[in-house]
């Protein structure tokens, strides 16, 4: 079932008391990535405007923040070269990959109770979308959360707007690693189409994170 008609479905709003623990979860989550380094096992795919598979490299890196800005060292490349680059521009921007129950967000969005996962489960549904004007700088989708431990299970997403030449994107998140903070990171799925008038191509980015 897909997002937009998860939040066609929307029955109820979320327990305020659940959206604080969510945000407290997300503070201890980046808290713990602060203070330990990352593995992260990548894969990229690129697609003709059909879907063929053109392309596919792989790369591992170890990551950190060090006094709050990123650093990555590639460990291992397909393209060693452009995976170099590719990291110092990514460290040079020191950004994150914001959820919306972050503490800092959650006054952007609108959240729904959209019932369990499925009949009985304990794991329930969220949806969310932006609160105010929709850009490419928020997102809607629906998250899988846990209400008894007060973490997040899953994120699937989009950008509330399409960036420019883009016609999809979407992103999963998933938080299966077991740590002292909880859940944390352990999956991120980038997938997305694209193009200018004939020239159309798609790809995916995959990658796996764990805590050596």
């Amino acid at each position: 079932m897909t997002p937009v008609l998860l939040m066609v479905l929307a029955a109820a709003d979320v327990d305020p008391k659940l959206l604080q623990r969510l945000a407290e979860h997300d503070d201890r989550m980046e808290k713990f990535l602060d203070g330990h380094e990352l593995q992260i096992d990548g894969v990229v795919r690129d697609l003709d405007g059909d879907g063929k598979l053109l392309k596919t490299t792989s790369s591992k890196l170890r990551q950190r923040r060090v006094n709050g800005k990123l650093q990555t060292t590639v460990v291992s490349a397909d393209d060693l070269d452009g995976e170099k680059k590719r990291v110092a521009e990514s460290d040079e921007k020191n950004e994150r990959t914001e959820s919306p129950f972050a503490p800092r967000n959650q006054a952007k969005y609108r959240f729904k109770s959209l019932g369990p996962v499925k009949p009985g489960a304990t794991e329930q549904l969220i949806g969310f979308e932006p609160r105010g004007d929709k850009s490419d700088k928020v997102l809607e989708g629906v998250a899988v959360v846990d209400p008894e431990a007060g973490e997040v299970v899953k994120l699937a997403m989009k950008p509330a707007k399409l960036p420019m030449f883009a016609d999809s994107m979407r992103m999963e998140i998933e938080y299966e690693n077991r740590t002292e903070a909880g859940r944390n990171i352990s999956k991120f799925v980038l997938a997305g189409a694209g193009g200018i008038l004939f020239i159309k191509r798609q790809g995916d980015l995959t990658l796996k994170f764990s805590f050596p």
